[in-house]
């Protein structure tokens, strides 16, 4: 059995974190500003750092640097051999197969975007396999802590309707501060690990669970 720490959201505050000891250390993406070289080396710096036998992330919307530039950021990444990072792909560690993906569906002009039902969409969970056991994505299926501070649910239906064939043990994911927490929705446990508030101040946690 291995101890899994999630985190997501961090943009640029991951030094307010104390990281527990932990055999996984998941990052479910955004975890710069807007994605600047300075912005990414600072934070694998530090991720690179906590103690955990494997740390593993994914991007998110905010971290552009990588849906913009991939080149020059495959080769920062290759500074940090000690990190493993999933875009679209899986890692297996100890047992744990884990799969990461950046994308939500279109909101403005951030990156790892795409429309609702669009081919993109689809085919990018198409490909996940259906013995994943975390599916580390950077937004929530819809109606699964997806709930903005207005009131509306924002999360990926295509992602939801997907659920019902890969089946992972666990979801972890962020995205969407406001619904930072945890649930079990037909037997998958769903894991919002962002850790900073609507105001982007640090309001919650790292969150863990055995797999």
């Amino acid at each position: 059995m291995s101890k899994i720490v999630c985190i997501s959201d961090t943009h640029n505050k991951h030094n307010e974190l104390i990281i527990p000891e932990c055999q996984i250390l998941l990052h479910a993406g955004d975890f710069s500003g807007r994605g600047s070289i300075a912005d990414t080396k600072n934070f694998l710096e530090w991720f690179s750092k906590q103690p955990a036998k494997y740390k593993v992330f994914c991007s998110g919307n905010h971290d552009m640097m990588d849906y913009e530039n991939p080149k020059l950021f495959e080769e920062i990444l290759k500074e940090y051999p000690g990190v493993i990072y999933l875009r679209d792909e899986g890692v297996e560690l100890d047992g744990v197969k884990i799969w990461g993906r950046p994308w939500t569906p279109t909101f403005y002009d951030w990156g790892f975007m795409c429309d609702r039902g669009s081919p993109k969409m689809l085919s990018s969970l198409s490909i996940i396999p259906s013995d994943t056991d975390i599916l580390l994505t950077h937004g929530p299926a819809a109606g699964i802590l997806d709930v903005t501070n207005t009131g509306e649910s924002v999360g990926c239906y295509d992602l939801l309707n997907e659920l019902e064939r890969i089946k992972p043990k666990v979801m972890v994911f962020g995205h969407i501060h406001h619904s930072s927490g945890e649930v079990e929705v037909n037997g998958i446990k769903h894991v919002n690990a962002a850790v900073l508030n609507d105001l982007y101040k640090l309001t919650f946690y790292p969150k863990s669970f055995d797999i």
